[in-house]
């Protein structure tokens, strides 16, 4: 299952804590990050998973406090790339190599959970492992 690294840390605060749903998120300033410059090395995949990244966030905010910062379904079931890009409402391709990149810099974590898609698919591994 996909995960926001830090969610708690870097999106939260006293007040967020206290809220069940969110209709907003904390979102860091600045572009010196080294995740960031790292994204940005990667042009126009670089941009695109930034504005994946904030997608996920601002939809992760209107999840149940327990559940905030993990990519997964109100029952706490891990979601597949296209169930995720239906929901952020951005292509299906866009957000599977946006995944791969927010692993790579750190922005984002994958733990197998042993779990098989709808179609009884293995879900991935890695971010690596994404099916084409």
């Amino acid at each position: 299952m996909y995960s926001i690294t830090k969610w708690s840390d870097t999106f939260e605060n006293a007040d967020s804590r206290k809220r069940q749903r969110l209709g907003w998120v904390l979102f860091p300033t600045g572009c010196d990050s080294i995740g960031y410059i790292e994204l940005m090395a990667h042009g126009a995949d670089g941009v695109a998973a930034f504005g994946t990244f904030a997608s996920l966030c601002q939809w992760s905010a209107t999840s149940c406090r327990s559940l905030r910062g993990l990519l997964c379904r109100s029952n706490g079931s891990e979601m597949t790339v296209e169930q995720l890009s239906a929901v952020i409402r951005q292509p299906a391709k866009v957000v599977k190599r946006s995944l791969q990149l927010l692993v790579e810099v750190g922005w984002l974590k994958y733990e197998n959970t042993g779990l098989v898609d709808e179609n009884g698919a293995d879900l991935p591994e890695s971010a690596g492992d994404l099916p084409e």
